[in-house]
């Protein structure tokens, strides 16, 4: 019979072998269908639902070198902390460590509650397709887009888990141990950070939750909406929500929303921008870049909330979500990943394209 640590074993393989071949036999590097991605000093993951965790220097942001994928299958998120990336597997948690020159090892693998971690000895390393960058210092910081359900904070790692808000403790990177969870909502779809708050976006509401105990977070505030896709990001004391349609008919209408955070446990409704498919977000002072799916992306002032203004727009390429990192905006469309300067906001330079 076998042992169940054998059998985790198999398991684990399997997780990790889907990507380096498809049904065509093909090995693929490159971008298949991209569903977030993650920016950490000048390394760049994009989780793919097809093909894995993709990363890439982007040191040099006309071009951005590929230096490994890492075959993962249902991962839709990570963060990144040091030399250890954290990511997303269906409901677990897999503790990724990038070990060399040219090796990962799965250090270890979180499932349910409370945590599992993998017994000493048994991370797997692999053969990637390319050399990963060097190792970035812990001290440095990471960022996602405003469809992340990631988000590591000191010495903390809080990740969607369903309508659920995890808490990790990070203090020993390879070794994530579960310390809470906090119920949100059942439509819990991103997860948007600051220092001393997080915010989740539901398909029928803002959440915030506080940090002030950072282990076991709080829920103090609450915005309703009409049901819809919900990205949110925040600039000082004012939160921007979009709402998307889709393809469910209770959704009222395509908008932008800024909402007051003057108060974190009373949260409301500034006002309302009437826009087609918004998709994703990036602010930054009083500039704000709204994703427009198929009809490409715009740019607004917002440093009267009550009226955000107009700025320029561009009907390509087909956007769905940003990391806007200080003069560089990294745009994820369907298929690939621009990186632009945008140095002057209003007209952005396209750097490069990967994929």
């Amino acid at each position: 019979m076998r042992s169940k640590k054998t059998v985790f074993l198999i398991a684990l393989l399997g997780i990790f072998s889907i990507g380096s071949r498809l049904d065509n036999g093909a090995v693929y590097s490159s971008v298949i269908t991209p569903v977030n991605m993650y920016l950490y000093d000048t390394i760049l993951l994009v989780s793919d639902s097809v093909a894995g965790i993709h990363v890439y220097s982007v040191k040099n942001g006309s071009a951005p070198a590929f230096r490994m994928r890492i075959p993962l299958r249902g991962n839709n998120g990570v963060a990144m902390k040091g030399d250890v990336i954290y990511a997303n597997s269906y409901g677990s948690i897999v503790t990724i460590r990038l070990t060399g020159p040219s090796t990962y090892e799965v250090s270890s693998y979180i499932k349910g509650t409370p945590a599992y971690a993998m017994d000493e000895g048994t991370g797997l390393s692999c053969d990637p397709f390319g050399s990963p960058p060097a190792p970035v210092a812990a001290g440095s910081s990471g960022s996602g887009g405003s469809y992340a359900v990631f988000a590591v904070i000191d010495s903390y790692l809080y990740y969607l888990d369903g309508s659920n808000v995890v808490t990790l403790d990070i203090s020993s990177p390879q070794s994530p141990r579960q310390l809470s969870q906090t119920y949100v909502d059942w439509s819990a779809e991103t997860l948007y950070p600051t220092q001393k708050y997080l915010f989740a976006g539901g398909e029928s509401g803002m959440y915030v939750l506080d940090r002030s105990n950072p282990s076991n977070l709080t829920e103090i505030g609450t915005v309703s909406h009409f049901r819809a896709y919900d990205p949110v990001v925040v600039s000082d004391t004012v939160a921007f929500v979009s709402l998307r349609m889709g393809n469910d008919p209770k959704v009222v209408q395509d908008e932008v929303l800024s909402v007051s955070l003057g108060s974190m446990a009373n949260p409301y409704i500034i006002s309302e921008l009437s826009l087609s498919t918004p998709y994703g977000l990036a602010v930054s002072d009083s500039l704000l870049y709204v994703a427009q799916g198929y009809n490409g992306f715009a740019l607004y002032n917002v440093k009267d909330p009550r009226q955000m203004t107009a700025v320029a727009s561009w009907t390509t390429p087909s956007v769905k979500d940003f990391i806007w990192a200080g003069n560089r905006l990294y745009v994820m469309t369907f298929g690939e990943i621009m990186i632009y300067d945008v140095t002057n906001p209003s007209a952005p330079a396209l750097l490069s394209t990967i994929q």
